[in-house]
């Protein structure tokens, strides 16, 4: 899609992409992996909402983290469930003009979870002063700043496709779905709140889970 806008060759950006984990799972030692990422959404113990650690090492009754700071810690996940979102960190690339949505809300710095923004500009950093995105927010047209140079993964994705569930109370003119005919999740009532998305015209490219492997 980035290549039939025209869009050139962007920024790399760290960006945070939450694993499908529960509450109860993200308690157990066993659902994190060495690389994994940990951001707080709230204050829990001695970590700060917005903190960001990385799994190092993986032990039977611990891990051991490095924060965005570079300092070593242990983390015991049972201590912080339901305070922390684990997920991974992704490089992607923002050039001006690119489409983007947030996958969480941070009220402090002005954006809700699953606003959809454009990027409109940068400035450059210098020394000590890390580089900025400028991000204009669809829903209110406010122009806030990220940074995108302090080493914690933005929760951000590309904001040109996104699923049926994330896109409810949406619409948009044109609407391409791809819909995964065997899935056993798919019901009447989900399959029209994904088609009414819709307000002009909508494509549907049917595929089977055989064909998506």
């Amino acid at each position: 899609i980035r290549e039939r806008l025209g869009l050139p060759a962007g920024k790399p950006v760290g960006a945070f992409a939450a694993k499908d984990v529960t509450i109860a799972q993200a308690k157990l030692l066993a659902f994190y992996d060495v690389g994994d990422v940990v951001q707080f959404v709230t204050k829990s113990g001695e970590f700060e909402k917005g903190d960001t650690l990385e799994v190092l090492e993986k032990h039977p009754d611990r891990l051991v983290m490095r924060n965005s700071k570079g300092r070593l810690v242990e983390f015991a996940p049972a201590q912080h469930a339901g305070a922390a979102t684990i997920g991974t960190r992704e490089t992607i690339e923002l050039s001006e003009g690119e489409r983007i949505r947030f996958t969480a809300g941070d009220k402090e710095k002005g954006y809700l979870n699953g606003d959809k923004s454009k990027v409109v500009g940068f400035r450059p950093g210098f020394g000590p002063i890390h580089a900025k995105a400028i991000i204009q927010l669809d829903r209110t047209g406010e122009k806030i700043t990220l940074d995108i140079e302090d080493g914690k993964p933005l929760p951000i994705r590309y904001g040109y496709a996104q699923t049926g569930h994330s896109a409810q109370g949406a619409t948009a003119k044109h609407v391409l779905m791809y819909l995964l005919s065997d899935d056993p999740t798919i019901d009447a009532k989900r399959f029209y709140t994904d088609v009414t998305r819709a307000a002009e015209t909508i494509k549907l490219f049917p595929y089977t889970r055989f064909e998506s492997e």
